[in-house]
């Protein structure tokens, strides 16, 4: 499935997982899993979705 068929997720304000962090960049659209991406502290992690869990490092998009 190619990025314009499928369209980013979106997640309330409030919703602590990875998609609303600053730190999470989507990456590409994966055929199972959709929507996919790195975190840049911990790249070991690899590809994984926008929900997942956040980690110690959490920092809410659109703050300083």
């Amino acid at each position: 499935m190619s990025e314009e068929a499928l369209p980013f997720p979106t997640f309330a304000a409030d919703a602590r997982v990875c998609g609303n962090c600053k730190l999470w960049r989507p990456h590409s659209v994966d055929a199972v899993k959709g929507w996919v991406g790195n975190c840049l502290v911990q790249g070991n992690r690899g590809l994984f979705v926008p929900s997942a869990p956040l980690c110690n490092a959490f920092a809410p998009r659109g703050e300083v």
